[in-house]
């Protein structure tokens, strides 16, 4: 099942975002592995998604709720929609990196730190694009949680300076 991408995610804080990525990750690792433990076989894929998407509609809630309760402003359902669909283009996806993959005449995306994103096209254009991540440390967190949510998983470190995913997408640090 192929995530809906074309969601809107202006205006969200990608410093949020990744707290938020965080802690829905963790409950949908934790409910695929009882969901496994208590049938003896994993989780369909498509199952598992539906019931991510789930968990981050009540992860970003809880989120935005709690801001309410400390005396911020309200999110509106747009913002709400749009934390939601960054956050499960960071589980499901390629997160802030995913636009770079939708290119379609792009043959070439060179990324040397978290503000310096190049696409080179097939009539030899270069364009630069916009910053990936807020910092180098988000990226590479960025680029291992993609190889760890990989199957089967694959590093990215300084022994595995170089990581292909399946869809032979390469990323080198």
């Amino acid at each position: 099942m192929r995530p809906q991408w074309s969601r809107d995610t202006t205006g969200v804080d990608w410093d949020v975002v990744v707290r938020l990525r965080r802690r829905a990750s963790e409950e949908i690792t934790d409910v695929s592995e009882h969901w496994s433990s208590d049938r003896g076989r994993a989780m369909a894929p498509e199952d598992r998604r539906m019931m991510g998407r789930s968990v981050i509609r009540q992860v970003v809630r809880q989120h935005a709720e709690t801001l309410a309760l400390e005396g911020q402003a309200l999110w509106d359902i747009e913002l709400e929609q749009a934390y939601a669909a960054a956050v499960e283009n960071a589980i499901f996806g390629y997160g802030r990196l995913q636009p770079l993959f939708e290119i379609p005449d792009a043959e070439n995306i060179e990324i040397h730190g978290w503000d310096s994103v190049m696409v080179q096209y097939g009539d030899g254009r270069r364009v630069a694009h916009p910053p990936v991540a807020d910092s180098d440390e988000e990226l590479v967190e960025a680029i291992r949680f993609l190889g760890e949510s990989a199957s089967p998983s694959r590093p990215f470190d300084d022994a595995h300076p170089m990581m292909t995913l399946g869809d032979s997408r390469n990323f080198c640090g």
